[in-house]
């Protein structure tokens, strides 16, 4: 993976675009075994591996919490208050000390992330580690100390916004004193949950529509120590409809000032394929733009860039 400041992402990522077009491995994928290889050569055979990999994760897991709040909203209003003080915000969730230093219930094994494509601390291999580990230093300096609302999209679908999301998030976790959350908001085509071998019951579309009250029902520990997720929720055919809701604005605000030590990421559809994505924009901070080397033309980087706010664009990445 190649970061690449905003001021010249256009250029340098137009630059990787028009290399080649072949298959590449994403940043923080460890080289697999020789039998892990072997089963990447049969797609059905991977398919069954990754099912039993889901079924031993879900037999540890049973009967241990998975949701990770303990504390619940208990009601939002439908009409967004525009004067919810401090006051209003204790009652309607959690401290993020609190949520920081709640134990996991599962944790997710080496081989079980690496499977997954999700870096730690200890994995193999460490170049992956420490491009994330930079990445996290690039966006806290742009942040300036904040804790803003990061939406990370990709030029194209099925891009790789995912597993930089996921990644980046796991690396702002490896600081002890924060927490990170992952919101998967391609409900479309959402993937977060099954990369961490859950099976939700319910998420964020449910929670916006109300048929689910607390955060306690939506936020999951994912067996990685700092990391939660809040999952998609069941599939839904409007989804700007959520996204432009004020209990969607509500909830991030009421997430990012009460949660000063968690950083949120927005996992969201490509920004040149889903109006949902330019609404997700509005909403966030600062927005990271993922390139897929070797899967995106010139014409679709430059209109990527040009649909992001500038003074939102935290930078470039070129996923190798």
């Amino acid at each position: 993976m190649t970061t690449v400041d905003k001021q010249s992402g256009a250029s340098n990522a137009n630059a990787s675009a028009e290399k080649e077009a072949i298959e590449v491995n994403s940043v923080g994928v460890a080289q697999a075994s020789p039998n892990e290889a072997a089963l990447d050569h049969n797609n059905e055979a991977y398919g069954l591996a990754a099912k039993k990999r889901r079924r031993r994760v879900k037999d540890r897991r049973q009967g241990a919490p998975v949701t990770a709040d303990r504390r619940t909203i208990e009601s939002l209003e439908n009409q967004y208050p525009a004067n919810l003080n401090d006051r209003d915000l204790d009652n309607l969730i959690s401290s993020g000390r609190q949520i920081a230093n709640m134990a996991e219930p599962v944790l997710l094994s080496s081989a079980e992330l690496k499977a997954s494509r999700i870096i730690h601390p200890n994995a193999e291999d460490a170049k992956a580690v420490d491009t994330y580990r930079e990445l996290r230093t690039k966006l806290l300096q742009a942040s300036n100390g904040d804790n803003p609302v990061t939406l990370v999209t990709a030029v194209t679908s099925k891009g790789g916004a995912t597993h930089v999301a996921l990644n980046v998030a796991a690396a702002y976790a490896f600081d002890e004193t924060k927490t990170s959350m992952v919101v998967d908001c391609n409900l479309q085509n959402p993937a977060l949950h099954e990369r961490l071998y859950l099976d939700p019951q319910c998420g964020l579309t449910d929670f916006l529509e109300r048929e689910v009250i607390g955060l306690e029902s939506i936020i999951y520990a994912t067996g990685i120590p700092r990391l939660r997720i809040i999952p998609a929720g069941g599939a839904r055919e409007h989804a700007s409809e959520y996204f432009t809701s004020l209990r969607m604005k509500a909830l991030l605000d009421v997430l990012k000032r009460r949660y000063t030590d968690r950083h949120i990421f927005l996992d969201g559809p490509s920004i040149t394929e889903s109006a949902d994505a330019r609404i997700l924009a509005d909403l966030a901070d600062q927005i990271v733009l993922v390139v897929p080397y070797g899967k995106a033309v010139n014409s679709q980087i430059q209109r990527a860039i040009d649909a992001i706010d500038p003074s939102k664009l935290a930078g470039v990445i070129v996923n190798d």
